[in-house]
C-alpha cells in the first residue's frame, strides 16, 4: 500500500511540474507571435472589407471561398501587398481548421498574383557592406546589434532567429574558439518537431559574441532590442553606409550564403549550413 501511495505521489508531482511548464495553450503555439500578429492584421482587413461592402459572414464553405476570392481581387486592385492575402488565407485555415481545403479559389488567385507580380526580394548584402553597417551600429552605441549582425551573416540566420536568441541558448568551449547556438523554435523546426542549432567557429567573432552576452542579464535577449527596433536600426545603418533602401536584414542570410558558395563552390554544404531542404530555394 505504501508503495502504491508513493507512486501516486510521484505521478501527482510530475503532473504539477508539467502544468507549470505549460503556460501557453497549444493553439497559441501553432505559429510564432510575429506571424500571429500578421494573421490578426489580415483578418481585421478582411472584416473591414466585408463591412464596407455590406457582406455578411457566409454560412457555407462555397460562399466563403467566393467572398474570399472577391476580397483577393479587391486587394489586388487596391495595390495591397500579396503577403496580406497569403496571411489572410493562412489565418482562416489556422483558426478555422474545417475550412482547410475549401479555399481553393482564394489560393488559386494568390498563385496567379505571384505569376503576375514578381516579389521584390532583398538583395544579398556583401561582406564589405555588412561591415560598414556594423561599424555604424557600434559607433552609435549598439554593440550587441552589430555583433549579432556579423553572426547572422556568417551563419546565414533568418532575421527573427538572429533577433530572438537568448543568453542561455549560447554556449562556448573553454578557450572561446567555438560557440554553439540553439536557435529559437523556427518554422522548419516546428514542422519537424526538432530543435535547430548552429555552430560559430570564427575565433574573433566568438570572443566578440561572448563579450556581447556578458553585457546582458541572464536569460535576456542578446540583441537587447526588439525585432522591429533592429529592422529600423538596420535600415538607418544601411542608409548611413550609402546602400539603397532595397537592402533589408534578410539580405544578411542571402549575402552570407552567397559568399560561402562563391568561396567553396559547394552547394550541398551551403544548403546544410543554411538549413535549406530544396536546392531551388537555396539557389534563389
Amino acid at each position: 500500500m505504501a508503495r502504491g501511495n508513493g507512486t501516486q505521489a510521484k505521478r501527482a508531482k510530475l503532473k504539477v511540474e508539467r502544468k507549470e511548464k505549460r503556460t501557453q495553450s497549444l493553439r497559441s503555439q501553432l505559429v510564432m507571435p510575429y506571424t500571429r500578429k500578421l494573421y490578426h492584421e489580415a483578418c481585421i482587413w478582411f472584416f473591414n472589407y466585408l463591412d464596407s461592402e455590406g457582406i455578411e459572414v457566409p454560412a457555407s464553405f462555397l460562399e466563403l471561398d467566393d467572398i474570399v476570392c472577391a476580397a483577393v481581387d479587391f486587394a489586388w486592385g487596391e495595390g495591397e501587398p500579396r503577403a496580406l492575402v497569403g496571411n489572410l488565407l493562412s489565418a482562416i485555415e489556422l483558426w478555422f481548421p474545417a475550412t482547410h481545403g475549401h479555399l481553393k479559389g482564394g489560393w488559386k488567385l494568390w498563385r496567379k498574383w505571384g505569376d503576375k507580380e514578381l516579389p521584390v526580394r532583398s538583395p544579398p548584402l556583401s561582406w564589405e557592406a555588412t561591415l560598414a553597417m556594423v561599424d555604424y551600429m557600434i559607433e552609435w552605441g549598439y554593440f550587441n546589434a552589430g555583433i549579432l549582425t556579423l553572426v547572422g551573416f556568417n551563419l546565414f540566420l533568418r532575421t527573427t532567429e538572429m533577433t530572438s536568441i537568448l543568453t542561455f541558448q549560447v554556449s562556448f568551449n573553454a578557450d572561446l574558439s567555438v560557440a554553439h547556438i540553439v536557435l529559437p523554435l523556427t518554422k522548419v523546426g516546428r514542422r519537424r518537431s526538432t530543435v535547430e542549432s548552429v555552430t560559430l567557429r570564427d575565433h574573433l567573432l566568438v570572443r566578440l559574441l561572448a563579450k556581447a552576452i556578458a553585457q546582458v542579464s541572464p536569460g535576456g535577449l542578446v540583441l537587447q532590442m526588439s525585432t522591429s527596433q533592429y529592422r529600423k536600426l538596420s535600415g538607418q545603418a544601411a542608409k548611413a553606409a550609402g546602400l539603397p533602401s532595397l537592402f533589408k536584414p534578410y539580405g544578411l542570410r542571402r549575402g552570407g550564403a552567397t559568399r560561402h558558395f562563391q568561396s567553396t563552390s559547394n552547394m550541398a554544404l551551403t544548403m546544410e549550413m543554411g538549413r535549406w531542404q530544396h536546392i531551388a530555394t537555396a539557389r534563389i
